[in-house]
């Protein structure tokens, strides 16, 4: 079994198959594949890439072994294909990695925030807006913000002070006269 196996697969007698037709389906799908991985978008070329192959694959293979083959050659001509193009190509001119990783950076210095800084509230006094126990309400400056207290509970009123803030966490304890 073996044996004939190996007489099948050496042999590739399907290539014989392959007319003018399937040859240029093969070609073309393959083309459109290449293209569709490197230039990705909606698809559409890697869509009739696939489509063409598939017919191609239809038009050569004459049995289920004969279509296994020749997917696996397939795979094994794209995977080579785009690692030869990878390694050379975008090792020498890095377009890769500037497609594929983010080189800006999104930070404080650059303008960009991404939740909000309340540090600015830091040592500023206002007045419980809602009971603290120990989190609730307070408006500060006019504007009112969720805070928290430092292990204790203050009713609606009380003075108190901003003692610290980490991200959007703003922590108050009680102003005493």
């Amino acid at each position: 079994m073996g044996v004939l196996i190996m007489n099948y697969v050496t042999r590739f007698y399907f290539f014989q198959a392959i007319d003018l037709f399937s040859g240029l389906f093969y070609v073309l799908g393959l083309l459109l594949v290449i293209v569709e991985m490197f230039y990705p978008g909606f698809g559409v070329p890697g869509i009739a890439g696939l489509i063409l192959l598939i017919v191609a694959v239809t038009l050569t293979a004459k049995t289920w072994l004969d279509v296994l083959i020749i997917v696996l050659v397939l795979a094994a001509i794209l995977s080579l294909v785009f690692t030869i193009i990878v390694k050379t190509f975008y090792k020498r001119k890095g377009n890769l990695s500037n497609k594929l990783v983010l080189g800006d950076s999104l930070n404080k210095e650059s303008g960009y925030i991404s939740n909000s800084d309340y540090s600015f509230l830091l040592d500023k006094e206002g007045v419980c807006f809602s009971p603290l126990r120990p989190v609730g309400s307070a408006l500060i400056d006019g504007k009112r913000y969720d805070v928290i207290t430092k292990n204790e509970f203050l009713q609606k009123g009380d003075r108190i002070k901003v003692v610290e803030v980490k991200g959007t966490s703003i922590f108050v304890t009680k102003v005493y006269d």
